[in-house]
């Protein structure tokens, strides 16, 4: 299969863009819990289950990307690039 190079690059560029600057939240970790918090759902809740304690982390949805991945790993990153550069438009 011959993928169309300014297309890909077009794709990756918005990913990066869409991605810059924000903080990666693995929305379906078994390790921890992801929650839209206060009256407007303006900030992201972590909490970290048993394993080390429960540890509890707020952040501002404006700066968060909830990633459907079980871990942020370079793998998946990976994974979610791929997945958008098959689905760009013709």
């Amino acid at each position: 299969m011959v993928l169309p190079f300014d297309k890909v690059k077009r794709v990756l560029d918005e990913a990066c863009r869409e991605w810059d600057e924000h903080i990666f939240i693995a929305g379906d970790s078994p390790f921890q819990t992801v929650s839209l918090i206060g009256e407007d759902q303006s900030e992201v809740e972590v909490v970290f289950g048993p394993l080390h304690g429960p540890r509890r982390y707020v952040f501002p949805l404006s700066e968060c990307k909830i990633l459907p991945c079980d871990n942020i790993t370079s793998e998946w990153l990976a994974v979610l690039l791929a997945q958008k550069c098959a689905c760009f438009p013709p």
